[in-house]
């Protein structure tokens, strides 16, 4: 029979496993892919996983990583300075998991709009 402690890293884990299924969706969820479309989303979830659960956390990081600096080199305009500064800033004084919730912050407002175009930019003197 397990102890109170066995038991209680048990619950935590069944918590944390429901959580995480609860939390991720599938390929589907977030692009154009439907079932038997034949397409890339579709070899690429058949081989990794619905939700890409076949992949190594450093394996969607790289995936993300990619994904944003192909995005970045095709948008108009350039980065502000400052904003090379703040991207020091958050990898070296944020603690993991704020620096997480900003990725995923930035990727909603990307995807959904909340951008200023390059015309809006203010400029500093």
């Amino acid at each position: 029979m397990p102890s109170g402690g066995a038991i209680a890293i048990a619950s935590k884990q069944n918590l944390m496993l429901r959580r995480f299924y609860q939390l991720s969706k599938p390929v589907g969820y977030f692009t154009s892919y439907t079932i038997n479309d034949g397409s890339l989303l579709e070899s690429l979830q058949e081989e990794y996983g619905p939700t890409f659960e076949k992949m190594t956390r450093r394996e969607k990081l790289f995936l993300i990583s990619a994904l944003a600096t192909q995005l970045c080199d095709q948008s108009p305009g350039r980065c502000r300075d400052e904003i090379y500064v703040v991207g020091h800033q958050v990898n070296s004084s944020l603690p993991l998991h704020d620096r997480e919730g900003l990725l995923e912050a930035l990727s909603n407002q990307v995807r959904h709009g909340q951008s200023l175009s390059v015309e809006e930019l203010p400029i500093k003197q």
